[in-house]
C-alpha cells in the first residue's frame, strides 16, 4: 500500500496518510469488451440459444449417496508418509484428567491407556491439540499396526469407536476395543 508523506519538518516524525480509495464508476457496456491479441475490441456477449436437442444427452449414472451421521471415534491411528500419530478423543482426555504422559498396554483385541498400568513404565508424551490428545510416536503406531494387523494399504487412518473405563489404583484407565 503506497503512503503519502504530509508536511515535512526536520526532527519531527512525518505524519503519514493513506491513499484515497479509488472512485467507482457505474458498470456500462464498455466493461463487457475485451481486447484481442491484435488490439481489436471484442464484445463478450454470449447469446442464450432458444433450443437445443437435450434429449440426445446421456443422463449421469452417479447418484448422491446418503451417509448417516458418523459416530465420533474415541481413538484414531494415523499412519501416513507425512506422519505417524495417535489421536485420543476429548472424552478420553477428560476422563483421564488431561495427562501429560500415558502408558499403553495391549491385550488380544483391546488397548489400555492410562497414567499408570501394571508392570508398565514406558511413558509416552501426549500433547493437547484442540482439546484432543496427540501422541507423536512412529514406534507406537508401528507396534499397534503390527500387533493388530491393521491394514493401511488404501487409507491413512483407522478410528476405533468403543471405549470403557476402569479404575486402577487412583487413576482411570480407558479400554479401547480394536475392531
Amino acid at each position: 500500500m503506497s503512503e503519502m508523506v504530509i508536511g515535512k519538518k526536520t526532527g519531527v516524525p512525518a505524519l503519514r496518510a493513506r491513499r484515497p480509495a479509488p472512485k467507482l464508476r457505474p458498470k456500462n457496456k464498455e466493461d463487457n469488451k475485451m481486447v484481442s491479441s491484435n488490439n481489436e475490441l471484442v464484445e463478450d456477449d454470449y447469446e442464450i440459444k432458444e433450443s437445443i436437442d437435450l434429449d440426445s444427452f446421456k443422463p449421469s449414472e452417479s447418484k448422491s449417496i446418503k451417509k448417516g451421521i458418523a459416530e465420533a471415534g474415541v481413538m484414531s491411528i494415523i499412519n501416513s508418509k507425512t506422519g505417524k500419530r495417535i489421536i485420543v478423543s476429548n472424552e478420553i482426555m477428560e476422563k483421564l484428567n488431561k495427562p501429560e504422559r500415558v502408558v499403553m498396554s495391549f491385550s488380544e483385541d483391546k488397548i489400555a491407556i492410562g497414567e499408570q498400568l501394571p508392570n508398565n513404565y514406558n511413558y509416552i508424551n501426549i500433547k493437547v491439540l484442540k482439546s484432543k490428545g496427540v501422541i507423536y510416536s512412529a514406534g507406537i503406531v508401528k507396534e499397534i499396526t503390527d500387533l493388530y494387523k491393521l491394514d493401511f494399504s488404501n487409507k491413512t487412518s483407522i478410528t476405533f469407536l468403543d471405549v470403557e473405563y476402569v479404575k486402577y489404583e487412583e487413576n482411570v484407565v480407558a479400554i479401547i476395543t480394536v475392531e
